[in-house]
């Protein structure tokens, strides 16, 4: 089986892609699971540090992206370029709040809530 990518606002063929094995799909899943253990005990300043270079990576290839997104989702390009800018702000805003977000906080319980 075969999927196809095709652009909604002019119906032009894309690309085609085999769908993956099962198999390979849970191969992918333990590979991500392993990461997401990784990533868990990784501390703040290590996540802002990726945070920022994720959107630094963003603004880098901002104009590829852009056009991915507007050729498979059949946007005009200036609302893919202010998703591109989005999500670099976000990962910008992560990365600078990334202590405050990670900091523990203690749970009352209902004994300190009386």
């Amino acid at each position: 089986m075969r999927l196809e990518t095709i652009n909604p606002a002019t119906a032009e063929h894309i690309a085609s892609y085999d769908v993956m094995p099962p198999a390979v799909i849970d191969d992918i899943l333990q590979g991500l699971y392993i990461g997401f253990l990784k990533w868990r005990r990784s501390d703040s300043a290590e996540r802002s540090r990726v945070l920022k270079k994720s959107a630094a990576i963003l603004r880098e290839r901002h104009d590829t992206y852009a056009k991915l997104i507007t050729r498979e989702m059949g946007k005009p390009l200036s609302q893919s370029n202010s998703e591109i800018e989005k999500c670099a702000q976000g990962c910008d805003y992560f990365a600078d709040h990334a202590e405050e977000f990670l900091e523990p906080r203690l749970v009352p319980t209902e004994a300190s809530l009386s």
